[in-house]
């Protein structure tokens, strides 16, 4: 998805370090922002969002709900995010090989290298509601909420949850295969990356 006519889109800033892969975020109206443009970054983003009044866009698609939920933003998705006054962000950008092992296993094999490699997908949204939101509001959302100092302790947690976190969605299905989507779709989102990079350099 590195394709240069969308390069200008991809956010500069830098979210996590080498020896501390994720970073999180809180934030709220109006004392952080009340939109993120388009754009995509290399790591993989989880949101959640509560209150009504904002929309998410992935891939040009708009994903929101009325209620409570987690959004999964895949590395290199182009995305955007509004948010009205009532809202709260809950954000959690990690580089995706922190939770790869040398050891080759079936979650290895089946989950985190086909992740890795972009063959599985998060789905773009999960809902509060049961099982698998429930699962998740127990699990990771402390963690989104959170704001550890730096240290080997709370790496090790966030990769726990984490990896807790795809244990919940595989075992509900939720993954999706990059495999499964259409041709037409791929080609769709070429052409509105394309024509984004076109509207940037001509009318900005």
């Amino acid at each position: 998805m590195r394709d240069f006519e969308y390069e200008t889109f991809r956010e500069d800033k830098k979210h996590t370090e080498v020896a501390f892969p994720y970073n999180t975020y809180l934030c709220s109206i109006p004392l952080d922002f009340s939109s993120v443009p388009v754009h995509w970054h290399e790591e993989m983003e989880i949101l959640y969002i509560e209150g009504r009044g904002y929309s998410v866009e992935v891939d040009t698609y708009d994903v929101t709900t009325e209620e409570p939920s987690f959004y999964f933003l895949n590395q290199e998705q182009l995305h955007s995010v509004e948010l009205s006054a009532d809202c709260l962000e809950y954000a959690m950008l990690f580089r995706p090989d922190m939770l790869s092992f040398s050891s080759y296993d079936l979650t290895q094999q089946q989950l985190l290298l086909p992740l890795l490699g972009q063959k599985l997908l998060f789905p773009s949204r999960i809902p509060l509601a049961p099982p698998a939101g429930q699962e998740l509001k127990t699990s990771l959302l402390p963690l989104l909420k959170s704001a550890p100092a730096p240290s080997a302790v709370s790496l090790l947690h966030a990769k726990a949850v984490l990896l807790e976190t795809i244990a919940i969605l595989s075992s509900h299905e939720l993954f999706l295969s990059s495999e499964s989507g259409s041709g037409r779709d791929s080609q769709r989102i070429l052409t509105i990356k394309r024509l984004l990079s076109y509207i940037h350099e001509n009318y900005t």
